[in-house]
């Protein structure tokens, strides 16, 4: 018998047409091999010529299958065989093509035998499992498929071997897989069962500082913190009766140096070995958990520092108020944040600054520069008007969304500086103004009130018009004094005075010019501590005070002088009348140089006092109601010296 397969199916190169009386079969199939076989063979037909296409269609299927496949004649001669038979024996090809192959035992002679007369019969042999040997001659179990094809020259024998893997060859090699997955996981497992750990893999002794072994031998205590391990408990307890295969937990461990991990995992209830077991994995979350709490540290000093900072800040998120700190509260005068959150910053802003604050607010959405300090009013809760600065920037992620965050300055007592400054300088030029001409005035105002009155008793008809001269000399004197008291660059001369005893020797010489305008004076003196003071200009600042106060009851009324120790160590002297009040905005102006609203006044009483108290370390306050009256307060520090 011819047969093509030859040195073609020895090394697989030789692709030589067939001759007309050859032919070639095989496939490795499990299933229908004997009907693919006689399909493809009729295919063949008469004209063999035509048939290379099929005989390459033969060899790929033959040497891609992963089933051992050999052919062979009745005496059991090798034909051909593949590669994947090659490697379940054992053999190579060329070695055994045209050799008789001992591959069957022995003891399967007679099995063998039967096999051959079902294939003589014209019947296909599918999945038959039995033994055979390799070329080391170890045993095999391999499933068969054996069929004939019968031409005018004999019966070819095909054979495809399946190698046979038993049930528990392949359990132990799932559990060898698994447990190789398992001994190599980054992540920590463990079985726990019936009160004691059985299985740990090397990466979560790892992640406690053990070796596997050292493991084995730890308790409860010495993995988990108490507290961790009783919660944890108890939530597998729920499970278990809730029939909650599945459980996520959170603890924290106990390394071997002591030191803390956090842990995260799920808790499987299995069984294994027939009996209830539970099925833990886990990582190591602790560089997680530390970066959550720097982050959560970092917020929370940042919201320390935003709340406590020294500078009143307001974030909002298109124009409704979405956070104030305690300053920005206070400034408007609000008791908590609470009670302006959710407003519109529009609620606080002076109408006259709307339009320019919605075209910043529009120019900082659009770009990440700050606005610059912007000069704003402010009305607060009580409807008073708050000179502010502001300064704004946008913020890309607060709470998830874009929003403006301003800083805002309190210019009230900036503006108080400035007004403060100003009075400073316009003393300094006053003062200035008396020391070059106060002792060049005063010589002929002394040479002219003294020929006055020589001429009113020479002329003593125009006596009256000398009087009216000299009085106005004595005027434009006083005002000399006022400008030399201006020109003293500080009081000096302090001794330890006690403020009643200095009132009380003020009051009576007041009191004849008050009963003249039918003003009564009131005086209540507290206890009072001494202070070390000038006795002399404190003096005339309360004569300035109270005959400021005579002057604004035209109609009569009471003035109460009054005297308290004030918390902060200070001494409050107290002068209130009765007169129409004073508007806020003249209040503004008393003290500055020549501003009086006296129709013979110079504006320089106040300034003068004002300057004596300041000299003194102390400060006036006058607050005033329209037809209430106006109240002095004048604070003189108590030294600790003396307290």
């Amino acid at each position: 018998m011819k047969l093509f397969y030859g040195g073609w199916v020895a090394d697989g190169r030789d692709k030589t047409i067939p001759s007309k009386d050859s032919f070639l079969f095989i496939v490795g199939l499990k299933k229908g091999i004997p009907m693919l076989l006689q399909d493809l063979l009729k295919t063949l037909g008469e004209n063999i010529s035509r048939q290379e296409p099929i005989m390459e269609l033969f060899h790929n299927l033959l040497e891609s299958s992963t089933e051992g496949i050999l052919i062979t004649e009745l005496d059991d001669k090798v034909i051909a065989m593949n590669r994947a038979f090659e490697q379940l024996h054992g053999w190579r090809r060329e070695d055994v093509i045209g050799e008789i192959l001992p591959w069957i035992p022995s003891h399967f002679i007679d099995e063998t035998k039967l096999l051959s007369q079902m294939i003589l019969a014209d019947k296909a042999v599918i999945g038959y499992e039995t033994i055979r040997l390799r070329e080391d001659g170890s045993q095999v179990s391999i499933s068969l498929t054996i069929f004939s094809i019968t031409n005018h020259e004999g019966i070819v024998i095909a054979i495809v071997y399946v190698e046979k893997v038993s049930a528990e060859q392949k359990l132990m090699e799932t559990e060898n897989t698994y447990k190789s997955l398992v001994e190599n996981a980054q992540i920590g497992v463990y079985l726990y069962q019936e009160g004691r750990i059985i299985y740990v893999n090397p990466h979560l002794a790892h992640i406690f500082g053990y070796t596997v072994e050292e493991f084995f031998f730890r308790n409860n205590s010495d993995l988990v913190v108490k507290e961790d391990w009783m919660k944890l408990l108890e939530e597998a307890r729920q499970a278990l009766t809730s029939h909650d295969s599945k459980h996520n937990f959170e603890i924290t461990g106990i390394r071997k140096d002591r030191n803390k991990i956090y842990l995260e995992g799920t808790i499987t209830f299995i069984t294994y070995n027939g009996r209830p077991a539970v099925f833990v994995t886990c990582q190591d979350v602790t560089y997680k958990k530390e970066m959550e709490q720097l982050i959560l540290e970092s917020a929370q000093r940042y919201h320390s520092l935003v709340k406590f900072l020294p500078e009143p800040i307001v974030v909002n998120n298109n124009g409704s108020i979405i956070y104030a700190n305690k300053l920005a509260v206070q400034l408007v005068g609000a008791k908590s944040e609470v009670d302006i959150i959710g407003m519109s910053i529009f609620d606080f802003l002076h109408p006259d600054d709307h339009d320019n604050s919605k075209r910043t607010i529009q120019r900082i959405m659009e770009s990440d520069e700050p606005s610059g300090l912007q000069r704003r009013k402010l009305i607060d809760r009580n409807g008073d008007i708050i000179d502010v600065e502001i300064n704004s920037i946008r913020l890309h992620n607060f709470h998830g969304d874009m929003v403006i965050l301003s800083v805002l300055r309190d210019l009230t007592e900036q503006k108080k500086e400035e007004e403060i400054l100003i009075q400073s300088e316009k003393l300094a030029a006053v003062g200035k103004l008396a020391a070059g001409v106060a002792h060049e005035i005063r010589n002929p105002l002394t040479a002219l009130r003294g020929f006055c009155q020589l001429l009113s008793k020479k002329y003593i008809a125009d006596r009256y018009f000398f009087d009216i001269m000299i009085t106005e000399l004595d005027r434009i004197n006083m005002i000399v004094n006022d400008f030399m008291t201006l020109s003293k660059p500080q009081v000096t001369d302090f001794k330890i005075e006690n403020v009643n005893r200095i009132l009380q020797s003020v009051i009576p010489i007041l009191e004849t010019q008050a009963l003249l305008n039918n003003v009564s004076i009131v005086a209540t003196y507290n206890e009072l501590p001494s202070i070390s003071c000038e006795e002399g200009p404190l003096k005339q600042v309360f004569i300035n005070v109270i005959n400021n106060a005579i002057h604004a009851m035209p109609s009569g009324g009471e003035i109460r002088v009054g005297t308290k120790v004030k918390h902060g160590g200070c001494i409050q002297v107290s002068i209130q009348d009765e007169g129409i009040g004073i508007p806020e905005e003249i209040i503004r102006r008393i003290g500055e140089p020549f501003f009086t609203t006296k129709e013979n006044g110079t504006g320089l009483g106040l300034m003068i006092s004002r300057k004596i108290i300041e000299n003194h370390h102390g400060h006036f306050q006058i607050s005033s109601k329209k037809n209430q009256g106006t109240t002095v307060d004048i604070y003189l520090p108590i030294p600790k010296i003396i307290v």
